[in-house]
C-alpha cells in the first residue's frame, strides 16, 4: 500500500500546497471585515508542505468544533496536549508552562478537512462555515 502512495507523493504534496494557500486566500477574503479574528499559517516560500490549521481568538476549538459539526463541516484537533506533556515523554520530568507558546497553540489550533483531493467548491464551503461558525 505505501509502495502506491509513493508513486502519487509528489503530486499529492504540490496538490496540498496548493490546497493550503488557497485556504489561506479564502479565510482572508471572509474575514477581510474582521482582521485580528483568525490566524492562518504562514509558510516560508522555501517550504514543502502547508499546515491545515487555522487559530481563532473566541470559545476555544471545542466551541468551534461543535459550530462547525453543526454546519456539516467536519474538523480534528490532532494535538490536544503539546509534545512536552504527551505521556511518552512523561520519564523526561517536563510540566506545564515550560513551554507556553506549544501549551497555547494546543488550546487553540483545530484543523480544517485536507486532502490531496479536495475540491474547491469544499474549499469555498469549509471557508465559509469558518467564517459563519467564528460569527
Amino acid at each position: 500500500m505505501l509502495l502506491a502512495k509513493l508513486e502519487v507523493f509528489d503530486e499529492e504534496v504540490a496538490a496540498r500546497i496548493r490546497l493550503g494557500a488557497r485556504y489561506g486566500e479564502l479565510l482572508r477574503e471572509a474575514f477581510a471585515d474582521a482582521p485580528g479574528t483568525i490566524s492562518t499559517p504562514y509558510v516560508e516560500p522555501f517550504k514543502r508542505l502547508r499546515l491545515r490549521a487555522v487559530h481563532h481568538r473566541g470559545a476555544g476549538p471545542r466551541g468551534f468544533e461543535a459550530r462547525m459539526k453543526s454546519l456539516g463541516v467536519p474538523t480534528a484537533v490532532h494535538y490536544p496536549s503539546p509534545l512536552h506533556l504527551q505521556p511518552a515523554l512523561a520519564h523526561l520530568g517536563l510540566r506545564e508552562g515550560l513551554y507556553p507558546a506549544a501549551e497555547a497553540a494546543a488550546r487553540r489550533v483545530i484543523s480544517l478537512p485536507m486532502h490531496p483531493y479536495l475540491a474547491e467548491a469544499d474549499q469555498v464551503r469549509v471557508a465559509q462555515a469558518v467564517r459563519q461558525a467564528v460569527g
